[in-house]
């Protein structure tokens, strides 16, 4: 060890090799120097290798600050020595020159691996030398203690590299010269800028995408929160539902100038503040209040994401908020400038604008927020929330939500069993198989990976279409009732016409005697079908039955039936099935004209006889009368909207948009063309036809073409049929644009109903007074039922089951009501056509049998009373005819000079016809 102590002595040291050495009982390194005062010392070619010292390492210079004096060591080496502190050297208040040196492999227990260098005003210079791979705790190269920086004058020509600190500074430790910003552990790129007393770093972020509102935006500057603590903060990410923390740590540290971070820098402080910059440069200064920061001994920085900010996100003039914070440490002189240049993000789902911010909505008080932009919380609804979170519900069961954006939720008043409720929204919610709003449709198209599934028409559930044998049945037999239909009526007619021509209609009486000689059969068909199609009304009303009421609408609607059982078939198209069903409807009723047509043709060439031409005309009139109200429904749906929690849907298909651009192509290359012809053109095409023609719609050659749509009329009423239609496209409009508003539906059907049954009362347009008062009391019947259907709708709500289940069993009985006379009817009719012959064949059969004789004796004489009343009573009409007819000839030739009239009226018994004169 070489000690000195003199104030006097030049010293030179050269050529000492230290190596190999375990110095274990040496306090202050192997060579020391504790100077006062002294003008020189040199150390050259000094070897200090592969040695072990106890305290400090191979050279400690200590001084103090009146000492004028500089230690120069060149040409040295000092490697893989073990020390405390400056395992090289370790000077104190002293000038030093470093040149030409190696300086490598050393190992300091504490600081300063290579060098230890704590000069209050001295300067030092390192010249042409090599720092590396030197280790410490705290600056494994260099240790400059207080007021002191490397930089291109001391440092020059030299090597500070691959040297490791355990704790920070790995090359160097010396006074801070910036500031850098870290933000969830990841340090952030800056751009540094300054002078010799103030360092400025600018945070320069490159482009980077964030979530915004749901939806991914580009930005070059910091996105933060307004008014909301920025650690605290958390992304919703909308798709699945959940948070992500977004900044979870903003933190400054100091760093030196090989870019290394410096801890322990304590009693360091920092001063933040923020001003708004406008679109035009301007600044606006006061709106948020500054802040101070303490060093934080624990992490060795500054913890910024604690804070605070306020920048409208909402305001458009504004450019963004400059964030400035100026940081000045205890020994150094320079200040530290950071600056931040962020924008506010806009308030998320869960928070609503208050004060240039936004806010949390506390759910544990019952508010919530699930809309953007939101100017206040929601509150907690008890009837249709289970649960909240600041932006998620929890529904009940029987309630539908369309998104997570949505606020309005709906009752899914039509079946509350088809929605689950939960914290999920739309088509997730909705009871397996089932979509679209208030989950009233069904998934044919397998969206949600469930399979395909059709509508019951009984119960309106969902069923899987790997089941849809079932659909087969109903649909035959809704085929094979619309024929059954469509014959009876034709058949009537066709004989009506003949009774007509046979008759020569040109003369009165003869036409009295048509109107009362021709069959009924038909035209209490087309009665009943249309107060069945009425009394179906009931069924938009939403009210619960425990039978199936399906043959209403199979009878009365058989098509419209049909086309709705054909999903599973249809689906396989690309087109939505809302638009392919009206072509399938259309098709059908030409399918079916076709089919009326083939097989007239195979009966007239097989009975060898000439086809009649208006058998064509008047398929076509029964199939357009027919089957109007199920297509101008079906074309009424698909133009009107419905509106579900604030979304317009399209009224027949509530799991598509109405203001999507393919439907309003739809509307007007298809819907409303359609509509124009079959709702209005055509309705009014057969009135004026009609009505221009209205003189001579008795003569055969046009009658027989167009009677079926008068042929139940008085001459007066010729255009009855269309008003029926109108009262039908009157019912359809109302039932599509108020279905869910069922007080004003109720009112608007009972008004239409009511003045249809008046304006009846004052024409009575049958031509028979039986029909008149049938048409008005089943009308009547129709008017009750739907009140009591409003009223079942309301004790349904109310969950009355008692007086529920008492309305179903009315309405029932309405309905036994409603057909029975009609059956009745028909059945008298057909019975007094076909009864004489069937009782002939059973008679006939008996007689083959050989069974009880007296049963025979009985029935043999009830057939020849019934044959000779028969034949009585064809004379007595035959001599009606011989007697009227002239007179009629008369009266009409009469015509001009006749002023008084006779009025007749008919009068109907158990199936006898009189005709008597009314006195006026």
């Amino acid at each position: 060890m070489i000690k000195s102590e003199s104030n006097l002595s030049s010293i030179i040291l050269e050529m000492i090799k230290l190596e190999n050495n375990n110095f274990q009982t040496i306090l202050n390194g192997i060579i020391y120097f504790d100077v006062a005062l002294f003008q020189k010392l040199r150390i050259n070619q000094l070897d200090c290798i592969n040695n072990f010292i106890r305290e400090y390492g191979c050279l400690h210079f200590l001084g103090n600050n009146s000492v004028i004096s500089k230690i120069q060591i060149k040409d040295s080496n000092f490697i893989n020595n073990n020390g405390t502190k400056g395992v090289a050297i370790k000077v104190t208040d002293i000038s030093l020159d470093l040149k030409n040196c190696k300086i490598a492999f050393n190992m300091a227990s504490t600081q300063g691996g290579a060098l230890y260098l704590r000069t209050t005003s001295k300067l030092f210079s390192i010249i042409n030398t090599q720092i590396i791979n030197n280790y410490a705790q705290e600056g494994g190269g260099i240790y400059l203690e207080k007021d002191h920086n490397l930089n291109a004058k001391n440092f020059n020509n030299s090597y500070l590299q691959f040297n490791i600190a355990q704790n920070y500074g790995n090359n160097l430790v010396e006074n801070p010269t910036h500031l850098t910003l870290f933000i969830n552990q990841k340090e952030m790129p800056s751009k540094i800028q300054g002078n010799d007393n103030t360092s400025i770093s600018i945070l320069k972020i490159e482009p980077y995408k964030i979530i915004e509102q749901g939806i991914f935006i580009e930005t070059q500057q910091l996105m933060i929160p307004s008014n909301q603590e920025i650690n605290n903060y958390q992304l919703f990410i909308l798709n699945g539902s959940f948070y992500v923390n977004y900044i979870k740590n903003m933190s400054l540290f100091f760093k030196n100038s090989k870019g290394e971070l410096l801890f322990d820098l304590i009693s360091s402080t920092c001063e933040v503040s923020s001003t708004i910059i406008r679109n035009d440069g301007g600044e606006i200064r006061g709106l948020t209040k500054n802040h101070t920061l303490f060093y934080e001994s624990t992490n060795n920085n500054f913890e910024l994401g604690s804070l605070t900010f306020t920048l409208n996100p909402y305001e458009q003039e504004y450019s963004h908020l400059k964030i400035q914070v100026n940081c000045k440490t205890l020994y150094c002189q320079n200040e530290f400038k950071y600056i931040i240049n962020a924008k506010s993000l806009k308030c998320q789902l869960g928070e609503f604008y208050i004060e240039n911010g936004c806010q949390i909505c506390s759910w544990t008080q019952g508010f919530y927020s699930v809309t953007y932009n939101s100017i206040k919380c929601s509150i907690f609804d008890k009837q249709k929330f289970l649960n909240i979170t600041s932006n998620m519900i929890n529904l009940y069961e029987g309630y539908w939500r369309p998104n997570y954006l949505s606020d309005y939720t709906e009752s899914c008043y039509k079946n509350p069993l088809f929605c689950e409720g939960g914290w999920r929204v739309g088509d997730s919610t909705c009871k397996f198989g089932h979509k679209g709003a208030l989950c009233e449709m069904c998934d044919v198209y397998n969206e949600k990976g469930d399979g395909k599934f059709f509508k019951d028409q009984q119960n309106f559930s969902c069923q899987s279409c790997s089941k849809n044998d079932n659909i087969v049945l109903p649909f035959l037999f809704a085929l094979f009732q619309s024929l059954l239909s469509i014959t009876l009526s034709l058949k009537s007619i066709n004989k009506s016409n003949q009774l007509f021509a046979s008759l020569k209609i040109f003369i009165k009486f003869s036409k009295l005697i048509f109107k009362l000689s021709q069959d009924h059969e038909g035209i209490l068909v087309k009665m009943l079908l249309n107060h069945l199609w009425i009394f179906s009304v009931i069924f938009t009303f939403n009210i619960n039955f425990s039978f199936s009421f399906i043959f209403i609408e199979q009878s009365s609607n058989s098509f419209y039936f049909m086309v709705n059982n054909l999903d599973c078939y249809l689906s396989d198209l690309q087109t939505e099935l809302i638009y392919i069903k009206i072509f399938v409807i259309l098709i059908l009723m030409l399918l079916q004209f076709n089919l009326i047509l083939a097989l007239s043709l195979l009966y007239h060439s097989i009975t060898k006889n000439n086809m009649d031409s208006s058998l064509l005309s008047n398929t076509l009139l029964y199939l357009y009368v027919f089957n109007y109200g199920g297509l101008i429904k079906m074309l009424c749906s698909s133009l009107s909207g419905r509106q579900i929690s604030n979304i317009n849907y399209i009224q027949g298909d509530v799991s598509l948009l109405y203001d999507t651009r393919d439907h309003q192509l739809w509307i007007y290359c298809l819907i409303l063309p359609l509509l124009i012809v079959f709702g209005c053109i055509i309705p009014f095409s057969l009135f004026l036809l009609t009505y221009v023609k209205r003189d001579i719609l008795h003569k055969i050659k046009l009658r027989r073409h167009i009677c079926y749509l008068f042929n139940e009329y008085t001459d007066n009423n010729y255009y009855w049929e269309q008003i029926k239609l109108l009262q039908k496209a009157i019912i359809i409009l109302i039932t599509t644009y108020f279905e869910n508003n069922i007080l004003l539906k109720t009112s608007l059907l009972g008004l239409c109903l009511l003045s249809y049954q008046a304006i009846a009362v004052k024409n009575k347009p049958y031509i028979i007074s039986k029909f008149n008062n049938l048409d008005l009391s089943s009308g009547q019947i129709c008017s009750i039922t739907i009140f009591l259907a409003a009223i079942k709708y309301e004790s349904q709500n109310l969950n009355n089951q008692f007086f529920s289940i008492f309305l179903q069993i009315i309405i029932l009985i309405l309905l036994v009501r409603l057909c029975y006379p009609f059956i009745q009817k028909i059945f008298t009719v057909y019975y007094q056509k076909y009864s004489l012959q069937i009782l002939t064949k059973i008679y006939e059969c008996f007689k083959y049998l050989n069974l009880n004789k007296y049963c025979i004796q009985i029935l043999g004489d009830y057939i020849v009373k019934e044959v000779e009343r028969k034949q009585k009573l064809k004379r007595n009409f035959q001599k009606l005819k011989e007697y009227l007819i002239p007179k009629s000839k008369a009266l009409s030739s009469n015509y001009r000079t006749v002023t008084r009239k006779i009025p007749l009226r008919s009068i109907s018994n158990s199936g006898q016809y009189f005709i008597e004169p009314i006195n006026e």
